[in-house]
């Protein structure tokens, strides 16, 4: 497996002072690759929106959705985005190649603790490639990832769980249009984001997470409405069922217990560059 390392190196997981987006989102997860910081987060987390847990696996739960059925609809290139520290099971690589031994993947996080995670895990697998580069410099990604996917065939690309860390000031529309030009007709973008509905307990709940976030890791954790994550597919086509709460983009059955509220709060959709 080759490496490929970025001109803005960046290692948040060695800084113990603050919380890391990954290490709160593994935290959340039930892993262990995270510090006390982190989980003191996740517990203000859980107390701004009690259920936060919940919101995070279910978008997990999506991730692994979306990757199953992109496979099954013939995709065999994905690049996954900001892609954090490695799920115990069911990672990006392993549902893809399960579907199809020769699918390609290439993974990209600026994090260097992620980034060697993963080279630890994948070191026997050339049909893999991390890659250690901020997903918001696609200037810099794209051709790193080049090294494996071909940008000239459809290629499917995985936002998941990043782009509510992108704020405003940063420009998440102009970051969506460069990574939507660089891809071949035929090709996916598959989003999930932290939604604000506006209205009710669930605007509030969603209002409180993003102070706890913006408090302790500023510019991060925005609730973005319909609209504003809607505007972020701008160009592509929407699959069915759409943009939709996460547990209601093809669901794998019906719930066995009653899901936490804030799950509600995150919104997934695939669509496709026509």
């Amino acid at each position: 497996m080759a490496h490929i390392t970025s001109t803005h190196p960046w290692c948040p997981s060695l800084d113990t002072t603050r919380p890391g987006v990954a290490r709160v989102r593994d935290a959340a997860l039930g892993g262990k690759d995270n510090y006390a910081i982190d989980r003191e987060l996740l517990a203000e987390l859980e107390h701004a929106a009690p259920g936060f847990r919940d919101l995070v696996r279910a978008e997990r739960a999506w991730h692994t959705r979306a990757v199953r059925y992109l496979a099954a609809s013939g995709f065999d290139q994905f690049l996954d985005c900001g892609v954090g520290l490695p799920a115990p099971i069911d990672n990006t690589h392993e549902i893809a190649q399960r579907h199809d031994p020769e699918a390609r993947v290439v993974y990209a996080d600026a994090d260097c603790i992620v980034v060697a995670h993963g080279r630890a895990l994948l070191q026997d697998n050339d049909r893999v490639l991390v890659v250690q580069t901020d997903y918001t410099y696609p200037e810099e990604l794209l051709p790193a990832a080049g090294a494996l996917l071909d940008f000239s065939r459809p290629i499917a690309v995985l936002l998941t769980d990043t782009l509510h860390h992108v704020d405003d000031d940063a420009h998440p529309d102009k970051l969506m249009a460069t990574y939507r030009d660089a891809l071949a007709p035929g090709s996916a973008v598959a989003v999930s984001h932290w939604f604000d509905p506006e209205i009710g307990a669930g605007h509030d709940a969603a209002r409180a997470l993003e102070t706890a976030w913006q408090t302790r890791c500023p510019g991060s954790g925005r609730y973005r409405t319909r609209t504003e994550i809607d505007a972020l597919l701008d160009g592509l086509q929407l699959l069915p069922p759409g943009l939709v709460a996460l547990d209601n983009w093809w669901p794998d059955g019906p719930a066995l217990t009653t899901p936490a509220p804030t799950r509600a709060l995150g919104l997934a959709a695939i669509a496709t560059k026509p």
